[in-house]
C-alpha cells in the first residue's frame, strides 16, 4: 500500500526578506492550489492513501473541499489528521 503525507505550511514563504526584496510571496490560497496539484497527481500514480496534517488556515480542508464534486475519485482516499 503506498502513502502519502503533506504537510502544507501555510506561513511560510511570507517571511519578512522576501518582503523586503520583493520576492514572490507563496499565498495560502496557492498553497490549496498546490495540494490540490500533489492530490490529483498522488491519485493518478496510484497512491492508495494520502494523510495531511491539519494547520490553522486549513489549507488540507480547502484542497479537499474544492476537489470534491469534481474529482471526488481523488479524495476518496484522503484523510486529515487528528491531532
Amino acid at each position: 500500500m503506498r502513502k502519502i503525507g503533506i504537510i502544507a505550511n501555510p506561513t511560510s514563504g511570507k517571511d519578512i526578506r522576501r518582503l523586503v526584496v520583493q520576492a514572490l510571496v507563496v499565498s495560502n490560497r496557492e498553497k490549496v492550489n498546490i495540494v490540490k496539484r500533489v492530490l490529483i497527481g498522488a491519485h493518478a500514480v496510484g497512491a492508495r492513501e494520502v494523510m495531511i496534517m491539519p494547520d490553522r488556515y486549513g489549507i488540507g480542508n480547502q484542497s479537499v473541499h474544492d476537489l470534491k464534486y469534481r474529482f471526488p475519485e481523488v479524495v476518496g482516499n484522503v484523510s486529515i489528521l487528528d491531532m
